[in-house]
């Protein structure tokens, strides 16, 4: 697979292209199509994506992909490792001015379109596979020309449901729109595409801050664990409502789900589940909180 992206001629000397090829590079060409410079994605961008790149406006290159991190320290071990949104700075000679990682961690994870503003800085969108709530969710970031984090929100088109965001645009007032797909039922993979248009600062709402807490504090404690044929919640004795209980595997795959009060201990049946590695989501109060599971055979 090819895409091209070109130079404006009446702006540069030369009509240059980006080309994408299977090894996930970056080729620089000359009109003639000589290779003048690559950037090697599997080596810069080694989650299993197509890098994406724009021209700027400075003439240089920007680059966004998903990036694999040997030194992040996870709350669980997951074979094909954890991967985290980048957003990379190139000049015309294909090095690297600087490099940013966008938000947290995920099983997958990868920046999918970027635009710059007409102040010269960048606007991101992607999707990663939370370790908060185990399910797709997009993101939306602005990185200075810098390569500084200006604000990163992550969005779902609901909060059940597994959302992606794969497209953007700045429209003429200077709001963002951004749009992607969300999962209409989980069981049969379907999706419908949805859009939503933020403000400047990249929030539905106003004032919605410049980050989003992915690690909030555990209002229950589960046990035991690893579960053989039961795992027990138990609330904290200041947590008064409905929740929304779910298992996933580690692709997404939902093989659990029950509403439950917190006023008294809740049991999960882990008897028909296969061994292996979980994740253990509640929701509250729109909040989601995230456990890792073991479940081993008697």
């Amino acid at each position: 697979m090819i895409s091209a992206l070109y130079y404006d001629p009446d702006t540069f000397a030369e009509c240059s292209f980006l080309a994408f090829d299977d090894d996930r590079l970056i080729i620089l060409c000359d009109p003639e199509g000589n290779e003048v410079w690559r950037y090697d994605g599997d080596e810069n961008c080694q989650y299993d994506n197509f890098p994406k790149a724009i021209f700027t406006s400075t003439n240089e290159i920007i680059v966004g992909c998903g990036d694999y991190d040997p030194d992040f320290d996870p709350p669980f071990e997951h074979q094909e490792g954890f991967y985290i949104p980048t957003v990379s700075k190139l000049n015309m000679d294909g090095e690297e001015l600087w490099s940013v990682p966008i938000g947290e961690h995920g099983i997958s994870a990868s920046v999918f379109s970027v635009v710059e503003t007409e102040e010269g800085d960048f606007v991101a969108v992607g999707t990663r596979f939370s370790l908060v709530g185990g399910q797709w969710e997009g993101f939306v970031a602005k990185i200075s020309s810098e390569g500084a984090i200006l604000w990163n929100h992550n969005y779902r088109y609901e909060p059940d449901r597994p959302s992606r965001l794969h497209d953007v645009a700045i429209l003429s007032d200077g709001r963002i729109a951004c749009s992607g797909l969300a999962e209409i039922s989980v069981g049969n993979n379907a999706r419908e595409s949805w859009v939503m248009v933020l403000d400047q600062d990249g929030c539905l709402e106003e004032d919605c801050g410049t980050a989003v807490n992915e690690n909030p504090e555990s209002p229950f404690s589960i046990y035991p664990n690893p579960a053989t044929n039961q795992l027990n919640l138990s609330w904290s004795t200041t947590i008064h409502g409905k929740a929304l209980v779910r298992m996933t595997t580690l692709a997404g795959k939902i093989v659990l789900e029950e509403e439950t009060t917190t006023s008294q201990q809740h049991t999960i049946d882990t008897s028909a589940l296969a061994e292996g590695f979980y994740l253990l989501t509640v929701q509250m109060n729109n909040q989601w909180y995230v456990e890792k599971v073991v479940v081993r055979g008697e």
